[in-house]
């Protein structure tokens, strides 16, 4: 039986390394296209978009006693049979419910994404062209963004959300001098850059008021700790998959 508005959360086991290796190579690819290697970059690009489809959480099921998560799109390629539950917990609504609590290794990407920007602008300097230099804030808003989902406690909502935007807004603000002071651009490229500054900001404020509606659930097992994201009624979903889960055993 399929669990509607519950997903496999790529954050261990082997969706886990596909969808980090994935999401490093999309940073690698963009440093390939702003060194103009285009067909190295084209390349890389794709082989990433394909680790992270393989890896996605496509859905949950229930089957003979047992919780089935799927991963890959548009068809399941990897999946995981978990046949004792020990504990369910909504992550997102404990107190100081952290997600790197339980995934640490989940943190070790958001990390190279953030520094590896800050790392090539000061390893090549003006010898990059300024006209790509604005997608290097790309990979750096995401890193951010992902630390502060893994590391930031989402009790308090609001407060979460102005700490987080502070946050963000101050790290993109370092990177954004370091790319003025280095290449001092002017006019046209200095706007670019500015109106891009702003726009990521907003769309993390956007992007992160729409995510943190939904519910991350903890589900400890017998074959180790997996994350589902829930996008219902927190409550009637865990009272579902607890009635089904008897009722197939």
């Amino acid at each position: 039986m399929k669990l509607e508005n519950i997903y496999p959360a790529s954050y261990s086991g082997l969706p886990g390394i596909l969808n980090s290796l994935g999401m490093i190579l999309i940073v690698v690819a963009m440093f390939f296209n702003v060194s103009e290697n285009l067909k190295l970059g084209f390349v890389t690009f794709w082989i990433a978009w394909v680790l992270l489809l393989v890896s996605i959480g496509k859905e949950v099921e229930v089957k003979n006693g047992k919780l089935i998560l799927k991963y890959g799109f548009p068809k399941p390629f990897i999946k995981v049979e978990i046949s004792e539950i020990r504990e369910i917990e909504d992550i997102t609504k404990l107190k100081k419910g952290r997600i790197a609590r339980y995934f640490r290794q989940a943190l070790v990407v958001p990390i190279l994404v953030l520094i590896l920007p800050y790392i090539y602008i000061f390893a090549k300097g003006t010898t990059i062209s300024l006209r790509y230099v604005v997608f290097l804030l790309i990979p750096a808003f995401v890193g951010i963004m992902l630390i502060l989902y893994f590391t930031m406690t989402l009790s308090n909502y609001r407060e979460f959300l102005r700490k987080a935007t502070i946050i963000v807004a101050v790290v993109l603000a370092v990177l954004l001098l370091m790319i003025l002071v280095i290449f001092k651009p002017v006019g046209e490229a200095l706007l670019i850059l500015v109106m891009s500054y702003l726009l990521l900001v907003m769309s993390f404020v956007i992007f992160m008021s729409i995510s943190l509606k939904r519910n991350v659930i903890l589900i400890e097992s017998d074959r180790g700790c997996y994350a589902l994201v829930c996008f219902g009624d927190y409550n009637e979903l865990i009272k579902k998959l607890s009635k089904v889960m008897q009722s197939e055993s």
